[in-house]
């Protein structure tokens, strides 16, 4: 059975109600306290307010490559969310690409500097 509550867009709640009551417990003016604190922790829950190790310095690429084998070895364990680990990858690949780009305008100059000598 669904929930007989009316929402305020005149629908009908969608959820199924409780047993033995027609209501669902979002919606149950008997469990009105209960239902606060059930959504209270559930966006305390989803704020992953937290550390998940120790802080890294990133150097190179090889620091980087370590760094994501310890990212995904804690997504894989479960230390680490996975919108986390998600997170790091996409912040990883970003600074793999600044550290290419770094390293390729650096080669350019020394090969301009070069050129220059030869002129």
């Amino acid at each position: 059975m669904e929930c007989t509550k009316i929402l305020p867009n005149n629908r009908q709640c969608q959820a199924r109600a409780q047993h033995e009551k027609e209501f669902c417990f979002r919606h149950d003016p008997d469990a009105k306290e209960a239902g606060m604190i059930a959504s209270s922790r559930g966006g305390q829950n989803r704020a992953l307010q937290g550390v998940y190790g120790d802080p890294v310095t990133l150097d190179s690429p090889q620091d980087v490559k370590d760094f994501l084998a310890k990212v995904i070895n804690g997504v894989w364990s479960g230390g680490v969310p996975v919108p986390v680990g998600g997170n790091m990858g996409f912040l990883s690949r970003c600074w793999l690409d600044a550290y290419d780009s770094s390293d390729v305008t650096k080669r350019l100059d020394v090969i301009e500097k070069r050129l220059d000598i030869q002129r």
